[in-house]
């Protein structure tokens, strides 16, 4: 039997990359689960609560890369118009991009963390003071 530490480290392996074929199938496999009701329900929930930092990072991590991919494509190419092959070298040109940048890239990081917190917060206000005009408005 495997300790939880064991599955810990398994589970911390998954930000391997992935293959093409395994990245489809694992979007399938979550656009499955996106329309379960109880994954609804979870995000809903999720939407109320302040986002924790462990999240807010990760977040906050993946619209830095963003940012740094649409940065080396251009202003005016989209990512959703690239091909496969293409998406596949603007990922090693980021990745070398990121490797140089380093230090800053760690501060772009630590920027789009506290954006992602912010616009988290502002809609988590949104939301309670919608819900709290509907329980009185009942």
């Amino acid at each position: 039997m495997k300790s939880f530490k064991d599955l810990r480290t398994e589970n911390d392996n998954v930000n391997e990359l992935l293959g093409f074929s395994a990245r489809k199938a694992k979007a399938r496999m979550m656009s499955i689960l996106n329309k379960k009701a109880s994954t609804k329900k979870k995000k809903e929930r999720n939407a109320m609560k302040a986002m924790d930092t462990k999240t807010a990072e990760k977040k906050g991590q993946k619209k830095a890369r963003m940012t740094m991919m649409q940065k080396i494509l251009g202003k005016g190419k989209q990512l959703a118009d690239l091909s496969v092959a293409q998406k596949e070298k603007l990922e090693k040109k980021t990745d070398e991009k990121v490797k140089k940048m380093g230090a800053a890239y760690k501060g772009l990081v630590k920027k789009m963390t506290k954006v992602v917190k912010k616009a988290h917060n502002v809609k988590m206000k949104d939301l309670k003071a919608k819900k709290q005009s509907d329980n009185t408005g009942v």
